[in-house]
């Protein structure tokens, strides 16, 4: 025993004689329960965080000191052991400013008391891991006054953003962007990114974690960067107001009149801790009857919607006339429960678009004998609403186990009709034939999604259980009109063909 103990010192000694760098230096002075008697032969070991090597070891002397020093920086946990006394446990961050610490005294407690703290000694370096997360000091990296998350990550070493605003850490492509461990509006991660003041970041960390709904041929780990806020940044807002009117004077019916265009949106966002909101609205008459791209991106307009599709409010058919559009919505998410745990969703979108088309046209036709004249005329008038709900709440039964209760609604409404009126004249400006045909069609329905599902996770790599279970009750009515008579003027004969249809439909 006693030359194991005098080759391990005679090893750590040729270890620090042959470092050229900087080595740690940890001393202090170690007491008994008292604080004040001096506690001699405790034994003081310092042992890697990274692979659990004994770096070094030493023991106090009669007066309670000791000092352990010979092996180079690093981040280790420091023991203070003592056969009468609980362990003592310190974690030391070496680095070249932090490489000499001192813990003026050390109390041990006794076996019977529990373990009242761990303390941690560290200096704030810019990059640093902690077990097998990468951690950016955002601080220690300047950027801008009013410089956004994105800026700040531009100037992070081995982060690097596309045009397009994908993220690659150390060559590798991240695929979450979170918040706080959460999701910032929606699964984009330009969301955050551009609308995030880079002050606002306390520190920005790089980790590894399981894909939990890795299709076939996807990669069972994914990367994430996760955004950790200050405190004083954890709530906040962003979003957009804009607007736009033409009131010229038109020509109409041969007066002077005014037709004017205009249109508004408004987009906000919301945040406070977990808590998130969002509400949209648009109101326009001209052809831009949907949001941007860009500005869905933006502000996160494509969340989840609990149905399993995508919660957009951007779908648009205008075809040719005058539209009228309003757009509306609230998007809100939190996480409720006394541990802040179970997750709840819930958006809601109304759209209501209207679609006024009158065309007119005349003909003139030459044939051999004789010549005519047709002239035609068609209004169509287009109205349609519709309501959208959803709402789901996520509840982890245990670390491996969730359950999840969906609920999504839809209600639409559409009335449409259009009128052609047909004239055929001869060169004598007789009318010999006129054909009227009148079409109008109103719907309304509803659908119901209801749906459990019960996500069950095993120990052993990839044993997993799903159990869902889901109920959808759909109803629309149709009711479609067509009336139509084709009218014969000729003096010598008069004739008319009606025809009256009706089309109910029930599904």
């Amino acid at each position: 025993m006693r030359f194991l103990k005098f080759f391990a010192v005679l090893t750590i000694s040729i270890c620090a004689s042959l470092s050229f760098g900087q080595t740690m230096k940890v001393d202090g002075t170690v007491f008994d329960t008292s604080g004040v008697a001096p506690l001699s032969n405790a034994l003081i070991m310092a042992t890697r965080i990274d692979d659990s090597v004994l770096l070094g070891f030493t023991r106090s002397d009669a007066q309670g000191n000791f000092v352990l020093t010979g092996f180079e920086v690093d981040t280790f946990m420091l023991t203070v052991d003592h056969p009468r006394y609980d362990d003592k446990i310190f974690f030391m961050f070496g680095s070249d400013k932090n490489y000499e610490i001192s813990i003026p005294s050390i109390v041990m407690l006794s076996k019977a008391e529990e373990l009242g703290e761990i303390v941690i000694y560290a200096y704030k370096d810019p990059i640093y891991y902690r077990g097998d997360t990468l951690v950016f000091t955002a601080d220690s990296f300047k950027v801008d006054q009013n410089a956004v998350v994105e800026d700040l990550l531009k100037k992070l070493p081995g982060i690097e953003i596309d045009d397009n605003g994908q993220i690659k850490s150390q060559g590798q492509d991240i695929s979450k962007v979170l918040v706080d461990g959460d999701e910032f509006f929606g699964s984009d991660p330009t969301i955050a990114t551009k609308n995030l003041g880079a002050k606002a970041v306390e520190s920005v960390e790089v980790y590894e974690t399981d894909n939990d709904n890795n299709a076939e041929g996807e990669e069972d780990k994914i990367q994430v960067l996760d955004l950790k806020l200050k405190d004083d940044y954890k709530a906040g807002y962003f979003g957009k107001i804009g607007g736009a009117s033409d009131f010229a004077l038109t020509p109409i019916n041969g007066e002077i009149g005014t037709n004017p265009f205009y249109e508004g949106e408004l987009l906000f966002n919301k945040f406070n801790g977990t808590q998130k909101l969002s509400v949209f609205a648009l109101t326009t008459n001209t052809p831009k009857s949907s949001f941007g791209w860009g500005d869905a991106m933006k502000f996160g307009l494509d969340n989840e919607n609990t149905s399993g599709s995508r919660w957009s409010p951007n779908s648009s058919s205008n075809s040719s006339g005058i539209p009228r559009t309003f757009r509306t919505g609230v998007y809100f998410s939190d996480k409720i429960g006394k541990q802040k745990k179970a997750k709840l969703k819930f958006n809601y979108s109304f759209n209501k678009t209207e679609l006024n088309a009158i065309t007119s046209s005349e003909s003139q036709f030459f044939l051999r004998d004789t010549t005519y004249f047709t002239e035609d005329k068609t209004s169509d008038n287009n109205s349609q609403e519709s309501h959208r709900v959803n709402v789901s709440i996520e509840l982890p039964i245990d670390s491996l186990t969730t359950l999840e209760v969906r609920t999504s609604g839809q209600f639409d409404k559409a009335v449409s009709s259009t009128s052609d009126v047909t004239e055929f004249i001869d060169r004598e400006g007789v009318n010999y034939l006129r054909t009227d045909v009148f079409n109008s069609n109103q719907s309304e329905g509803y659908e119901l999604d209801n749906r459990v599902r019960l996500d069950k996770k095993f120990s052993k790599k990839k044993r997993r259980l799903e159990l869902e279970y889901n109920f959808v009750i759909t109803d629309a009515q149709t009711d479609g009109n067509l009336y139509s008579t084709n009218s014969f003027l000729s003096p010598l004969i008069g004739l008319s063909d009606t025809t009256d249809q009706e089309k109910l439909n029930s599904n």
